[in-house]
């Protein structure tokens, strides 16, 4: 696994943790599977990954977000996808 400057990239080590256990697209996927909905009780949002990791709820580009992240960490890909369809997104 490739070492990653923590200053650089601005994660903590308690995130790095998190992130280096998420090692294979079924962890991850696991992982932000498990994490309960960000239902938005405060408004409209769009979390960072660290945000996301700190309260542990996410929407879908929250969780894609993270996800992302963990791929890259690993030597990884971090691509994410927009699909909408022609009448609703």
């Amino acid at each position: 696994m490739r070492k990653f400057d923590n200053k650089k990239i601005g994660l903590t080590e308690k995130e790095l943790v998190v992130l280096r256990r998420l090692n294979t697209p079924h962890k991850i996927q696991d992982f932000v599977t498990g994490m309960p909905q960000n239902f938005e009780p405060d408004g409209d949002s769009c979390m960072s990954a660290r945000e996301t990791l700190a309260n542990r709820h996410a929407l879908c580009i929250e969780g894609a977000f993270v996800a992302a992240l963990a791929f890259w960490l690993h030597g990884g890909r971090p691509l994410l996808m927009d699909l909408k369809t022609q009448d609703d997104d």
